[in-house]
């Protein structure tokens, strides 16, 4: 897609106030405090979701009630999603024990968030770019990534096409960490956040409060939504022990990573290919190649910056070509 179907899609997504923004940050803030931090029991957790998402949907019911909206039909069915799945997490314990932990950590999460955005938000799944006809694309940048990086891996290490370590030992263990842990928990959520929501309803609001042209409303939206990206992760670092501006000083790649993911979302515009390059990255980073059973965190740059490249590149060729097909349509 080109920039300026970027900005066609961007301009067509229902705007949110400053204040839902706002909510919507310190929500997911919450969140990740808790987790971060642990204050409750996996009993007490799964409560207080339940009881967010319902005052969630009673709010945008009593917001929306006078009038039929798809978005709050949506949200119903999400608010019937998650109070099924209490039921079965506080009543059917041992039918669940065998359920991996990333989705009992990131399914509640993800539906309570959900809620807030279609429910209070009003916010549709074509406003974060979620459509079947981006799937496809994204799959192919995410295998064809991975493959070129453990060709990398190989040529580098001078090792053999053989699996090693925990990919030939315990193989389902980062299987389930890459597609349940990431694909459809951490890089999911992070995406859907970061970049589809936080960029674009900043860009949007800078756009209405201070009329600022798209460009430099885009450029400020990635930063602060990179800064925030960061920062969230501040509690995990920090309840581990370590020194606060040791902390600080290593979510600096995070800040880096989040323009990088942000980049790749608007190159490509489709957040598919943000979330299955995430998820990449910390695969790569947790579990290092199948093929070399030693650490390759150095793969992460490659995962990240040859999609980037090759996205960038594509983007000034299709603007050279609309440049040089307006020039022949003056002449």
């Amino acid at each position: 897609m080109s920039k300026s179907g970027t900005y066609d899609w961007i301009s067509k997504v229902r705007p949110t106030p400053a204040w839902f923004i706002l909510l919507a940050v310190v929500l997911y803030l919450a969140i990740v405090s808790e987790l971060s931090i642990g204050l409750f029991s996996f009993r007490g957790k799964t409560i207080c979701y339940l009881s967010a998402g319902i005052l969630i949907w009673i709010v945008g019911w009593f917001r929306s009630r006078s009038v039929k909206s798809r978005t709050q039909r949506f949200s119903t069915i999400l608010l019937v999603v998650l109070c099924s799945w209490v039921t079965l997490c506080l009543f059917a314990q041992e039918q669940i024990s065998n359920i991996p932990d990333s989705v009992l950590q990131y399914m509640p999460w993800i539906l309570v968030m959900g809620l807030l955005w279609s429910s209070i938000g009003n916010l549709r799944c074509r406003d974060f770019g979620l459509l079947p006809s981006k799937i496809l694309p994204a799959l192919y940048w995410t295998l064809s990534i991975w493959i070129i990086v453990q060709l990398c891996v190989v040529i580098v290490h001078g090792v053999k096409f053989s699996v090693v370590g925990i990919w030939h030992d315990e193989p389902s263990k980062p299987i389930e960490y890459f597609f349940f842990a990431q694909l459809f928990g951490n890089s999911l959520i992070e995406e859907l956040m970061f970049r589809a929501f936080l960029i674009v309803q900043l860009l949007l609001l800078f756009q209405r409060w201070k009329g600022w042209a798209k460009r430099k409303s885009l450029i400020i939206a990635i930063i602060v939504a990179s800064f925030i990206f960061a920062i969230m992760h501040v509690f995990g670092d920090y309840n581990s022990g370590e020194p606060l501006l040791k902390v600080a000083l290593d979510n600096i790649p995070r800040f880096i990573l989040g323009a990088i993911f942000a980049g790749i979302f608007l190159l490509s515009n489709n957040l598919l290919i943000a979330v299955g390059i995430h998820a990449l990255v910390n695969l790569q980073i947790k579990y290092s190649s199948p093929f070399y059973d030693s650490d390759t965190s150095w793969a992460g740059a490659i995962i990240t910056l040859l999609p980037l490249v090759i996205l960038t590149i594509m983007a000034i060729r299709r603007r050279r070509i609309v440049l040089a097909s307006k020039n022949l349509t003056s002449e």
